[in-house]
């Protein structure tokens, strides 16, 4: 792993890549025909390249606009996610699951069920948080890979539509004028910041996973 991020700092210091979207946008246009591809693969190892995913996805609106700007986001969170969960499963997800103690055993079978699947989503979709935390948790559990790509595909594409549609509107009409988008991105963020709202939202999310109970 630290040869991993030693690797991607080299290659950040290379092309002069920074947390702002002005240096993605110009790495990218440099590549032409292939600048999508880039983008897209710069999302899926942000990790490596220690930038967050928000900057990623700003700049996706910066580069390519609103619609595809989302669109690369998305299958570039998508792709990330889906490495993290393989990792996980590659590396013995299934004997470190199969360690846990009995009395836990029945919320790691329910991780891999709707109510896990909700929590990826949950995960994803915000605009802040360890999205990858959920992904390879998901890995641990006994969720399905088409399970998973559909929660991770429709969480990724949440956040990226939001960011995207901020970064697009910060090159069309500047940052004074972009205050309904910045508005937007306030009012997601209130329910994480405040901690019962976040913990009720966690719980019925985690609830919706458990079997139906027949009398």
């Amino acid at each position: 792993m630290l040869v991993c991020v030693a690797a991607g700092l080299y290659v950040r210091t290379r092309h002069g890549l920074e947390w702002e979207a002005e240096s993605i946008r110009q790495l990218v246009e440099g590549y032409g025909f292939w600048g999508p591809l880039v983008f897209t693969l710069l999302v899926a190892f942000r990790l490596v390249f220690l930038i967050p995913s928000q900057v990623m996805l700003v700049a996706a609106g910066v580069c390519f606009g609103f619609i595809e700007g989302t669109l690369y986001g998305t299958l570039g969170i998508a792709l990330s996610g889906l490495i993290a969960f393989w990792l996980v499963r590659a590396l013995g997800g299934k004997r470190l699951a199969a360690r846990v103690p009995p009395r836990l055993q029945g919320l790691f079978d329910r991780g891999g069920r709707r109510g896990g699947a909700m929590l990826v989503i949950l995960g994803t979709s915000y605009p802040v948080g360890p999205m990858t935390a959920f992904h390879a948790g998901a890995g641990l559990t006994t969720m399905g890979y088409g399970l998973f790509l559909g929660a991770v595909s429709l969480g990724a594409l949440m956040r990226s539509l939001l960011f995207s549609f901020l970064g697009a509107r910060l090159i069309e009409a500047g940052l004074l004028s972009s205050w309904p988008a910045l508005l937007a991105l306030g009012i997601v963020l209130l329910p994480i910041l405040h901690g019962p709202t976040r913990r009720q939202l966690t719980a019925w999310f985690a609830a919706s996973g458990e079997p139906p109970k027949h009398g």
